[in-house]
């Protein structure tokens, strides 16, 4: 993995959870309502948790 590619990750896991905080002042509303829907949309998707766990390296190094 590059430092670009982490990033990138970086940027994602930003706009995702800027994607759901909108969604929430939009509707009022989480748009998973039990830790099941949870479970399948973020930890039990790969696509996810490896952006996300990516990203956070950029996180603990401070960068």
């Amino acid at each position: 993995m590059t430092f670009n590619d982490a990033i990138n990750y970086y940027l994602k896991m930003i706009s995702d959870f800027n994607d759901e905080m909108l969604d929430f002042i939009r509707t009022n509303k989480y748009r998973n309502t039990s830790f099941e829907e949870v479970n399948q949309a973020m930890y039990n998707n790969p696509d996810v948790m490896v952006s996300h766990m990516y990203a956070s390296f950029l996180k603990i190094k401070n960068i």
